[in-house]
């Protein structure tokens, strides 16, 4: 496995790198996020994430809910309300990988 990529100083694209949206297949509980940082949930019933797979210290995801996805507060993720945390429909929600959890930023 080659080496990652390192910056030693402030880096601009010319043309931002592609970050397409995962569609995340009804009902999984546990979505894949190895070099994904955009979900969008297509759930029809009340649907509870329990953890994020594959996450790297400092990832961020933004999750575009539809009203019926929710995020636990669990061993795996620490949401601001200390509470699960419905995806409201059409809003863009945000976590961070950190120190070996999923932490929601506000």
């Amino acid at each position: 496995m080659a080496d990652p990529v390192r910056f030693d100083n402030v880096v601009q694209f010319a043309e931002l790198p592609e970050q397409p949206i995962e569609e995340v297949e009804v009902g999984n509980l546990t979505p894949n996020v190895l070099n994904i940082t955009r979900l969008h949930f297509s759930n029809t019933v009340k649907t509870v994430l329990t953890n994020f797979l594959n996450g790297q210290e400092g990832q961020e995801i933004i999750l575009l809910g539809e009203g019926h996805t929710e995020v636990a507060n669990n061993v795996n993720i620490v949401n601001h309300s200390s509470a699960d945390v419905k995806l409201t429909n059409g809003a863009a929600h945000k976590w961070c990988y950190m120190l070996g959890k999923w932490r929601q930023v506000l």
